[in-house]
């Protein structure tokens, strides 16, 4: 990508196998960010297997300052049947303290959005916590809240007992 005039010395790529260990400690700092830092249990060895492994589930971009990451996104592909086409899900979006306020953030942004629409994709959206400053820069550049939708999540034992299996079975 090239350099913004915002700030010179910081690009976009994707991300590389080397660069999983640093990602890791984003995602942790990230988790300590919104005080679920307990809850994290992402380690770089699991998220190795999910961004590089035989079948991905995440992909990847940092953010580069003099030769350091300070910032990435991890995003994966869905699908809008009434668009007919893929779109973008932005699953964590992570800029350093020291990096904020330099634009690496809108520099992470505008690479996921050319790419999107580089690779025919309709959508970029991920879901923004209510006390997170980035939503006044996502409404700045057209983001629309779906108030109409919902997220709702089903996770654990609730998971369990919606397959009719109890926690002990599915532990075997």
């Amino acid at each position: 990508m090239k350099n913004n005039p915002r700030s010179p010395s910081t690009h976009v790529r994707p991300a590389r196998v080397t660069d999983v260990p640093r990602l890791a400690e984003m995602i942790q700092a990230l988790a300590d960010f919104h005080g679920e830092g307990e809850s994290c249990r992402m380690t770089w060895p699991i998220l190795r297997i999910q961004l590089f492994g035989t079948d991905p589930t995440l992909r990847a971009h940092v953010a580069e300052r003099d030769g350091r990451i300070t910032g990435m996104v991890l995003w994966y592909r869905t699908y809008s049947t009434w668009d007919a086409a893929p779109g973008i899900h932005v699953e964590d979006f992570y800029v350093d303290p020291e990096a904020r306020g330099q634009g690496t953030g809108l520099i992470l942004m505008t690479e996921l959005a050319r790419l999107a629409v580089d690779q025919g994709y309709t959508r970029l959206e991920g879901q923004v916590i209510s006390s997170n400053p980035l939503r006044s820069a996502l409404v700045s550049h057209g983001g629309d809240q779906m108030d109409v939708w919902e997220t709702y999540r089903i996770d654990g034992d609730d998971l369990l007992a919606l397959t009719g299996r109890e926690p002990a079975a599915a532990a075997m």
